[in-house]
């Protein structure tokens, strides 16, 4: 029984951050607590962790929004969950938590279970910083509070803006209406054959502006508000044509070339698309002929006609090729 006590409370300092191996004093410390003086497991865990911290000279600062989370911060937050999925190990959850300022990965190694589209108060929270996807995570562990809220958190949205090159995939696709995973030749892989599968509208497309390119998704209502298209159109275009090509190429037609402004939530491998913003010619001529007011401004410039063509190394290099998988892309992507 001490002995599991004891693992447990190793486990929740690494996981803190506050040690990578225990050591023999450490181990007799947390026994003695345990065992000589009866201190419950997580009050044992608290005076053990302020006890390294003292001697590490460690003084948590404590932040309030998800813009200024810092690696090793204390973290109290109003957010609104995004989205929830299954943990792994012992995380129990993860989740997509966002506030005003910005959205962050959240991970509760706790029994509370967060729900998606509620917002939650967190107080005492750990944040922690992963290095190889350069992203902080707020961690929920034994000593954060966390309570329901009626408050409802406005989420800052993330913005890209360019021209859609390519249209990879638009038009109908069936899903399980049991866990709503894309359905081959007509069946579900883990729920077998669907006799009335659910279905979903979506495009799914590159947007490129020159320095970046980004993967991006829109899926039913908002593909029908950014399109100014009904999917009862598109169903009757289908019958009346006969052409299982016809949705793709309609939407396809309304996207490509179109120099648009995306908002929504922009993950590691795909831009969550809320809402299309298409730009004006007369737009984008204001916004050319104010880029060429900046750059006369700029000194040393000389307008490009005054420059007589030449080629550089860099000119000669051939650009880096990206790989856009054309499979059904979900939240999942985000963590």
């Amino acid at each position: 029984m001490v002995e599991n006590a004891v693992e447990k409370i190793v486990g929740k300092l690494k996981e803190m951050g506050l040690i990578e191996a225990p050591n023999e004093e450490l181990i007799k410390k947390i026994k003695m607590l345990l065992t000589e003086f009866r201190v419950p497991e997580e009050e044992a865990l608290k005076t053990i962790a302020n006890s390294i911290k003292r001697e590490k000279g460690i003084q948590r600062i404590t932040v309030t929004r998800i813009a200024d989370l810092k690696k090793g911060a204390n973290a109290n937050l109003k957010i609104k969950v995004l989205a929830v999925f299954k943990g792994k190990g012992k995380v129990v959850q993860r989740a997509i938590v966002g506030d005003p300022t910005g959205k962050t990965v959240l991970a509760n190694l706790t029994k509370t279970v967060l729900q998606a589209k509620k917002c939650y108060e967190i107080k005492n929270a750990y944040v922690d910083y992963d290095e190889g996807r350069k992203r902080h995570t707020v961690m929920i562990t034994g000593f954060t509070e966390v309570s329901e809220i009626q408050e409802d958190i406005q989420v800052a949205r993330d913005s890209f803006e360019g021209m859609v090159i390519h249209v990879l995939q638009a038009g109908f696709i069936l899903l399980c209406p049991v866990c709503k995973k894309p359905l081959k030749m007509g069946a579900c892989p883990e729920h077998g054959k669907q006799a009335q599968p659910a279905e979903r509208l979506i495009a799914k497309f590159i947007v490129d502006n020159g320095e970046k390119a980004v993967y991006a998704r829109i899926a039913d209502e908002r593909l029908e508000q950014a399109l100014r298209i009904s999917r009862n159109d598109l169903k009757e275009l289908l019958i009346q044509s006969l052409d299982p090509n016809a949705p793709k190429q309609l939407i396809e037609n309304r996207l490509l070339g179109k120099h648009v402004i995306l908002k929504g939530l922009e993950g590691r491998k795909a831009f969550f698309v809320d809402e299309i913003q298409f730009l004006t010619s007369a737009e984008l001529e204001e916004r050319t002929r104010q880029l060429l007011e900046t750059a006369t401004k700029i000194k040393n410039f000389t307008p490009a006609e005054n420059i007589e063509e030449q080629k550089t190394e860099d000119e000669t290099e051939e650009e880096d090729e990206y790989e856009i998988e054309e499979e059904i892309i979900n939240l999942n992507d985000l963590l």
